[in-house]
Formats: structure tokens, C-alpha cells, sequence
């Protein structure tokens, strides 16, 4: 197994690739333990998986300037700080609140998550700052056990949920 203890930024707005989370023989972890900004992009293994699964975790605010699993998807996001992803391509199989925090999408052009966004006990605020571009959220939002609390999004913005629940949507508690 590998970690990454992360206490400052990584990078600078010139750097296009910053991390790989290499899992062939053991996880690779990025754990974010301060506020930190990485301006490149952070990619999975490439090729076939192994043994380990990548994983970002968010103990402390993160903004990523760039994509996450752009060229290789990234096995795991879990949001357990403000999280602030500005990449246009957002490849992550699947993104989890481990606290009750927020996930902002506020990017410059179009952008697009491919993941499924889950949390505990209705906790997580999924919000869409991108005001001028397409958002599109690709993966499932939610699930009967694990909702999230809030989603808001931006006056103006254009966002497509590909996989949403419209009944969930509706009526996000279920009070009916």
C-alpha cells in the first residue's frame, strides 16, 4: 500500500499532470490533511487495476484546478472538507461524504462527473457553481439509504443529471 499525506499545494497553473494513484500490487491513498490546491490532475493506474483501489481522501478542504481521472479513473473521492473541483472531466467511480460538507463543480468550460455521489445520514451538499457552461453529472445522486442533504444549483446554470431519481428528486425526504 501506498499514502500520500498532503499539507501544501501541489503544482502550479503550468502543470498538467501532478499525481498518479498507482494500485497494481496495494491501495494508493491521497489523504488531504490540510487545505491544499492541485493544479494538475490527479489519474488512476493505468491499464488494468490491481489488487488496491485508488483513493482521494478529503480530511481537509482540496480544490483541484484541473481533472481528476481524466486519463485513468480514479477508484474513490470521499468529501470530508469542502471539495472544489474545476476540471472539465471528472472520471471517479464513486464519491462518498464521509462528513457533512460540501462538493462544489465550479469550473471555466463544460464539465462532466462520472460518478455515483452517496452519503451517511442524509449528510452532503452537492453544489453546481458553474454558472456559464454545461455540468453534467453522469452517475447516480443518492440512493434510498444514503441521500444526500442538499443540492443546489447556481441561477443560470444548465445542469444535466444523466442517472438522477425523479421521485427522489421531487420529494428528496420522501414525505409523502
Amino acid at each position: 500500500d501506498s499514502s500520500l499525506d498532503l499539507h501544501e499545494n501541489i503544482g502550479d497553473a503550468n502543470d498538467t499532470v501532478a499525481i498518479v494513484l498507482n494500485d497494481n500490487a496495494g491501495d494508493a491513498l491521497l489523504d488531504i490533511g490540510t487545505v491544499s490546491m492541485i493544479f494538475g490532475t490527479i489519474d488512476g493506474n493505468s491499464g488494468t487495476a490491481g489488487a488496491g483501489s485508488s483513493t482521494i481522501d478529503a480530511n481537509a478542504a482540496l480544490t483541484v484546478e484541473d481533472s481528476i481521472g481524466s486519463s485513468n479513473v480514479v477508484e474513490a473521492l470521499e468529501i470530508g472538507d469542502t471539495t472544489t473541483l474545476k476540471g472539465a472531466v471528472n472520471n471517479i467511480t464513486a464519491t462518498t461524504f464521509t462528513a457533512d460538507d460540501i462538493l462544489n463543480i465550479s469550473g471555466a468550460a463544460a464539465q462532466t462527473l462520472t460518478s455515483t455521489i452517496t452519503a451517511t445520514n442524509e449528510q452532503g451538499e452537492l453544489n453546481i457553481v458553474n454558472a456559464t457552461h454545461l455540468v453534467t453529472i453522469a452517475g447516480t445522486v443518492g440512493a434510498e439509504a444514503a441521500r444526500l442533504k442538499e443540492i443546489d444549483i447556481a441561477d443560470n446554470a444548465t445542469t444535466k443529471f444523466s442517472n438522477a431519481n425523479v421521485e427522489d428528486l421531487r420529494n428528496p425526504r420522501n414525505t409523502e
